[in-house]
């Protein structure tokens, strides 16, 4: 009776053994602690699981249960790895929650040692910044930002822009002139904008981002002359009908015609 018990408890730590590799799966969550609004908020993470696993992503008010501001579902890449990206544009400043909300086919396989969620802090210093160069220009044209800051706290001010095609400037610090009574800092830096569509302006305090600011950039207006001319068509006399300046004149000819003769005969004798 006792290997009896002791075959069983060995057969049944066995089976769990087998088991625990398939419940062993960790997924870890990774996001920012503070985003500025209007900054892309980018979640990254990293898992066990195989290539190609449906991970969702879920950003909620962190106080309030249940609720879904916005959901992003991707794949493990080849390294098991994945990110999602999120727009906080509409987003009110506050505390949100970004977490993974497992679908039923991999809910239970998910281990104990995973970070299912992170918390992140919307930050609003848009308002920090005075923009005072025009905010639409034509493509092919210098596009100038300037303006200022206020309350800087960190080794300077960063700028980043961001066209339809990328990156076209920054992140890089910019020169400043600094009012430390207002404290207020302005900047001014000029870049080519060769593309139409919205460019965005990020600024960083030091490393800490305070916001975004849209720019336009339309296409140019061409302007084209009408070369075309248009046909002369020539007066056509309406058959059986004489002009009718010919017709005015035929009566005063027919008058006339043999005075002026004779007064020319005349005229001829005087020589």
């Amino acid at each position: 009776m006792r290997w009896t018990c002791v075959l069983a408890l060995i057969f049944s730590c066995s089976l769990l053994a087998l088991a625990s590799p398939v419940n062993a799966y960790i997924v870890n969550i990774d996001a920012p602690p503070e985003v500025a609004s209007g900054l892309p908020l980018v979640v990254t993470g990293t898992s066990t699981f195989p290539v190609g696993t449906p991970i969702s992503v879920v950003l909620s008010q962190s106080n309030a249960a249940g609720s879904e501001t916005a959901r992003k579902t991707t794949l493990t890449d080849n390294e098991r790895s994945f990110a999602v990206t999120f727009d906080t544009q509409s987003l009110q400043p506050g505390t949100y929650k970004v977490e993974i909300r497992p679908d039923r086919s991999i809910e239970s396989r998910i281990g104990s040692g995973s970070k299912l969620y992170s918390l992140v802090t919307i930050t609003d210093r848009v308002r920090d910044i005075g923009i005072t160069s025009p905010r639409a220009v034509t493509a092919g044209e210098r596009m100038t930002i300037s303006g200022n800051i206020r309350n800087l706290k960190g080794e300077g001010l960063q700028i980043r822009v961001v066209g339809p095609q990328g990156i076209i400037f920054g992140p890089e610090y910019v020169s400043l002139d600094r009012d430390l009574e207002k404290k207020m800092s302005f900047f001014a830096i000029s870049v080519q904008a060769d593309t139409p569509g919205n460019y965005y302006a990020e600024f960083f305090d030091g490393e800490q981002p305070v916001g975004s600011v849209l720019f336009t950039v339309t296409a140019p207006v061409v302007v084209t002359r009408d070369t075309t001319v248009s046909p002369v068509t020539p007066r056509q006399a309406t058959p059986g009908r004489p002009d009718t300046k010919q017709a005015a004149m035929g009566p005063l000819v027919s008058f006339l015609g043999p005075g002026i003769i004779v007064l020319i005969i005349a005229r001829g004798f005087r020589f």
